[in-house]
């Protein structure tokens, strides 16, 4: 995540710009399950302790956008949002769709079994997703934290 954060947005790939803006960007993780995004703070911190105020004021519409996004773009009933940093030493959520037929086995934090043995989507499928979820995310028009929404 750091090493694409120094990258210029529109030069990544649409995978990796499902969202972005001043402090925030959200990427589709390599993942089993379609449309888990993992959403990082753009400079580098370890824990949620260490965001501004002006980050910190902006990740809630970062995840409601995302959620909106979600919902349009694969049917989820909702979504699942993460904190760990353990993984990946830098801050970040997963926003993970939380699907209507999900199997018992898979709800709640064993989501994290889309992660074992199965096979993750294609990077084409990734960049489709990112182009998709980009296109839905209501705050991607706007780029301004508490705009009004359209």
């Amino acid at each position: 995540m750091c090493a694409f954060n120094a990258w210029a947005v529109s030069d990544l790939p649409p995978r990796e710009r499902a969202f972005s803006n001043e402090h925030w960007r959200a990427l589709v993780h390599r993942s089993a399950l379609p449309g888990w995004l993992v959403v990082g703070l753009r400079r580098h911190v370890l824990s949620l302790d260490q965001l501004t105020p002006d980050e910190a004021l902006s990740l809630g519409p970062v995840l409601v956008g995302g959620t909106e996004a979600l919902v349009a773009v694969t049917g989820c009933v909702k979504s699942y949002v993460m904190l760990f940093c353990e993984g990946m030493p830098h801050l970040h959520f997963n926003l993970v769709p939380r699907m209507d037929d999900i199997r018992d086995n898979l709800r709640g934090p064993a989501v994290f079994g889309y992660e074992v043995g199965a096979i993750p989507l294609s990077e084409p499928a990734r960049d489709e997703l990112g182009r998709r979820l980009a296109e839905a995310w209501p705050m991607s028009r706007t780029h301004r934290p508490g705009a009004p929404r359209s």
